[in-house]
C-alpha cells in the first residue's frame, strides 16, 4: 500500500508595476515607405535614425530621448531631426517625420524636516515652455507646470515656492511629446536638428514662515515590502510505500 502526499508551496511573486517609457520614431509618410522608418521604445531611454532614397530625393531623420539627468535625476533630453521632401506631379508627396514621447514616475519624500512648509524648485532648459510642436510637462509636489511655463499650486494660484508636508510620500510625474517634420518642404526642426534638455536644477526647502531649511533633503522612496501575489503551486508528490510488518510464528 503506498499513501500519496501532496507537498504545496507559496511563492511569493512581486505584483506588477507600470513602467516608465520613451518611444522614438523616424518616418517617411508614417513609416509606409520600407527602410525608410525606424522606432524604438525603452523604459529610460529610445534612440533612433534612418537614412533613405526614393526617386532620386534623399531624406533622413532621427529622434531619441534619455529620462533620469540632473542631480535628482528628475529630468529629460531630446533630440529630433527630419531632413528630406520631395513633391510629385501626380501629386504624391513623400516628408519625414520625426517624434520622441516619454512618460515617467518615481515617489519622493522630503526628510529632515517635519511638519508643513515650502519647496521652491530651480528648472534648467526647456521646462514645460511648448517647444516645437509638443512641450515637456513636470507635476511636482501636487503643483503642474505646463506648456504656459508657470507653476499651477495645489489648491489654486501661481507661484514659485510650492507648499508641501515633509516626511510625506509625493509622486513626481514628468512627461512630454516633441515632434518636427518636412511635410512643407522646410524642416521646422531647423537644418541641423534640435535638441532639447530640461531638468530639476536644484531644490530649495523652507519651512511654513519662509526660513530655510539646510536639513531636509528630497529621498526617492522605495518600498521595504512590496506587494505580493501568492501563487498557490504543487512542486512534488511523494509516494511513500507503507510496509507491512508481518510476525513469523516460532519454527
Amino acid at each position: 500500500m503506498s499513501r500519496l502526499i501532496i507537498v504545496f508551496v507559496l511563492m511569493a511573486l512581486p505584483a506588477a508595476a507600470t513602467l516608465d517609457q520613451v518611444f522614438a520614431s523616424s518616418a517617411v509618410n508614417g513609416g509606409s515607405i520600407s527602410n525608410c522608418n525606424a522606432m524604438a521604445t525603452g523604459t529610460t531611454s529610445a534612440a533612433v535614425s534612418f537614412g533613405c532614397g526614393i526617386d532620386g530625393n534623399s531624406f533622413s531623420g532621427k529622434a531619441g530621448a534619455e529620462l533620469g539627468l540632473g542631480a535628482y535625476g528628475i529630468g529629460v533630453s531630446t533630440t529630433i531631426q527630419a531632413a528630406g521632401f520631395a513633391g510629385n506631379p501626380d501629386s504624391s508627396i513623400y516628408a519625414v517625420e520625426s517624434r520622441v514621447d516619454f512618460s515617467w514616475s518615481q515617489e519622493f519624500i522630503i526628510t529632515g524636516a517635519e511638519g508643513k512648509g515650502y519647496v521652491t524648485p530651480h528648472l534648467a532648459g526647456s521646462f514645460c515652455v511648448p517647444t516645437l510642436s509638443g512641450s515637456t510637462t513636470l507635476t511636482f509636489f501636487g503643483a503642474y507646470c505646463g506648456p504656459a511655463g508657470e507653476w499651477s499650486l495645489p489648491g489654486g494660484g501661481m507661484g514659485v515656492a510650492i507648499p508641501v508636508t515633509f516626511d510625506v510620500p509625493f509622486t513626481i510625474t514628468l512627461s512630454g511629446s516633441l515632434a518636427c517634420s518636412t511635410i512643407d518642404g522646410l524642416s521646422n526642426c531647423g537644418v541641423y536638428g534640435r535638441n532639447v534638455t530640461a531638468y530639476v536644477s536644484d531644490l530649495i526647502f523652507s519651512d511654513a514662515r519662509g526660513n530655510l531649511l539646510t536639513g531636509a533633503t528630497l529621498a526617492a522612496v522605495v518600498p521595504e515590502v512590496p506587494s505580493f501575489i501568492l501563487l498557490l503551486t504543487v512542486v512534488s508528490v511523494l509516494f511513500i510505500p507503507r510496509a507491512r510488518l508481518m510476525k513469523r510464528g516460532p519454527p
